[in-house]
């Protein structure tokens, strides 16, 4: 199952990412991991599924160390993909992670078109001080977030989000009329005010400014 979290553009992150990350532990019991550069922080609950070993541990770096990648989910077509993109390449673990990060390397963000799979994911490039992220097609991984002044903090539950203490909680009046109305809360509302959730199908880029 997994969870990832980000905060961006927050000096002094990383107490406030541990936290998000062990608000999700239930998720991913087998491993965590962070990084943090400068005012930004990635972080990681890892249940093992692809790559059992520590060769899949995230955040997982690219090979010259510039972009930093959390993945959420499976990539139910990685072999494919890395047989037609890489053939003569060598790769550090059997993961459909590794395969994730690469495609983005050739491919920039478009290489979601390519996948086939249930996803979120946040990759940092650390040169051009941009943070992008997907969420697949039909909304199966979870992604929520919260921009507030020039920051954003984000997750893959709510309760990692609570967990940073960078966000109060306050109900959302328009989650509680959708949900009498409706059964279920529209995107990209949740009951908590000022957090939202990315849309199925979304990509999105983060920088300062």
């Amino acid at each position: 199952m997994c969870g990832i979290a980000v905060v961006a553009n927050y000096p002094d992150c990383k107490q406030k990412l541990q936290s998000m990350v062990a608000a999700m532990n239930h998720r991913g019991p087998d491993d965590n991991g962070y990084i943090i550069d400068n005012e930004i922080g990635l972080g990681m609950a890892r249940l093992a599924i692809q790559d059992l070993t520590s060769a899949g541990h995230q955040p997982m770096l690219s090979p010259d160390g510039r972009y930093v990648m959390v993945f959420n989910g499976e990539i139910y077509n990685f072999l494919e993909l890395k047989k037609q993109f890489f053939p003569h390449e060598v790769f550090h673990s059997n993961s459909d992670s590794e395969v994730l990060l690469r495609l983005f390397l050739k491919t920039g963000i478009d290489c979601v078109q390519y996948l086939r799979g249930m996803f979120t994911f946040f990759i940092w490039d650390k040169k051009e001080r941009k943070l992008w992220g997907a969420r697949d097609r039909m909304g199966i991984k979870p992604l929520w977030y919260c921009h507030f002044r020039d920051s954003l903090v984000a997750g893959s539950e709510i309760k990692a989000i609570l967990a940073s203490k960078l966000v109060d909680f306050e109900v959302e009046p328009e989650a509680i009329r959708q949900y009498m109305l409706y059964g279920s809360v529209q995107f990209p509302y949740s009951f908590m005010k000022n957090v939202f959730s990315i849309p199925p199908a979304s990509l999105f880029c983060f920088q300062e400014g």
